[in-house]
């Protein structure tokens, strides 16, 4: 039995919606409770490493895990999460996002974002550079190589370098407030192939004479 073209149109349109969100990025949300998928290096294992929601009174911002990278460190060692990446469209535009927390006021307070040894995003004492004390989303648009690396880093004294929520899929970076939710963009791509659907399917059937 042939299959309708409505149904095989959704299907296409299901297909390009799915491919359209393939995540490159192996454990971005630390949810395996460990930092399985990424590379680290001088953790202070008293601060550094991957919590529990809750620890200091902060809730991650998805799921019931997240990354400390809060070093205490008098010769400026900071605690390191890396990844190396698989990018198969050698120079696209990608989309990197990740949700940080950074809290306290010190001299010893750095974080700092980067891909392929390029800063991203460096923060120096949230009193005087950065929103501290909360999650903050940051987006960027990264170009693949092929091979590529994501890395973060913190040094915290007195307070706490929180990462959570690390992706990267193709597409380049957006505003926040004009980002869809995951749910609201599958949702658009079937509704979308819903209306191609209805609308091949009444052009196959004939209008009453």
């Amino acid at each position: 039995m042939k299959t309708p073209l409505f149904l095989s149109v959704l299907v296409v349109m299901l297909a390009v919606t799915t491919s359209a969100k393939a995540e490159l990025i192996v454990n971005g949300g630390f949810e395996t409770g460990d930092a399985t998928g990424w590379t680290t290096a001088n953790l202070d294992l008293r601060y550094s490493g991957v919590e529990t929601t809750g620890v200091q009174g902060v809730i991650a911002p998805g799921g019931t895990h997240f990354a400390s990278l809060t070093n205490v460190s008098a010769d400026g060692t900071s605690a390191d999460f890396s990844q190396l990446v698989t990018t198969t469209s050698v120079g696209q535009a990608y989309n990197l996002t990740f949700w940080v927390y950074v809290s306290g006021v010190g001299h010893a307070i750095d974080f700092r974002a980067s891909w392929d040894g390029g800063t991203l995003l460096h923060i120096v004492d949230p009193a005087v550079a950065s929103p501290g004390d909360h999650w903050t989303h940051y987006s960027y648009s990264v170009i693949g190589t092929g091979s590529d690396t994501v890395a973060f880093s913190g040094i915290n004294d007195p307070g706490y370098n929180f990462l959570d929520n690390v992706s990267l899929n193709t597409g380049s970076a957006t505003p926040l407030s004009a980002t869809p939710l995951p749910g609201n963009l599958a949702m658009c791509g079937i509704g979308a192939g819903f209306g191609l659907c209805v609308c091949l399917y009444r052009r196959r059937v004939p209008m009453p004479e």
